[in-house]
């Protein structure tokens, strides 16, 4: 729901769990998701979209977290295990507060266990490229640092804001790699936006 709420949403939840959980801005009705993770919307919207992107990029981890084996060690048995490569595993689990918490571990010695957690919160991108790594899937090298992804969201949140002849679909997918980097550094989304640069302004005026 915070995802929902932090894009300025308001969701209207029904007493029935049949019933879909429906979404507005305002008034304005967005679109509907149902009980079985569907997205339906009259017409499509940036807001619908996102709905989309959220819904698809995580109602599946809860039907995983519901249906897949749990971990069997002692400790983590309430963890669902969702991927397995070489030594390194993901896993994730639905908290009391209805969020997912993800993390990676890596196999003991005669792998009746598991050591070395990372945990990334609800940034299940971040836990997918931290998998591949320790998996030996990608290149820790290829990758980018944390200090170059704040370089990189700092450059798109300036466009998106002072580029006044910016198209529509550009800007679309400006926003998308705005949000995918938050994803993978949580980080950035608290920062503040940047203000409009007035000397752009009077460029354009003139």
């Amino acid at each position: 729901m915070e995802f929902i709420y932090a894009r300025g949403l308001n969701p209207i939840e029904h007493a029935m769990p049949e019933e879909p959980l429906e979404i507005y801005r305002e008034r304005e009705y967005i679109c509907s998701v149902m009980p079985g993770g569907e997205v339906h919307y009259k017409e499509r919207s940036e807001d619908a979209d996102a709905v989309v992107k959220f819904i698809e990029d995580n109602f599946r981890n809860y039907v995983w977290c519901e249906y897949l084996p749990h971990l069997p060690f002692e400790g983590v048995s309430d963890y669902t295990k969702f991927y397995e490569a070489e030594n390194a595993i993901l896993a994730a689990k639905v908290m009391p507060n209805d969020k997912i918490e993800y993390v990676t571990w890596e196999y003991d010695y005669d792998r009746k266990g598991v050591l070395w957690g990372h945990y990334f919160g609800e940034s299940f991108a971040a836990a997918k490229q931290d998998f591949a790594i320790r998996a030996g899937l990608i290149d820790r090298q290829k990758l980018f640092s944390s200090e170059q992804l704040a370089v990189l969201h700092s450059a798109c949140v300036y466009r998106a804001v002072n580029d006044m002849d910016i198209s529509f679909d550009d800007e679309r997918l400006l926003r998308d790699e705005i949000e995918h980097l938050e994803e993978l550094s949580p980080a950035l989304a608290e920062l503040p936006e940047p203000e409009v640069c007035t000397e752009l302004s009077q460029e354009v005026e003139l």
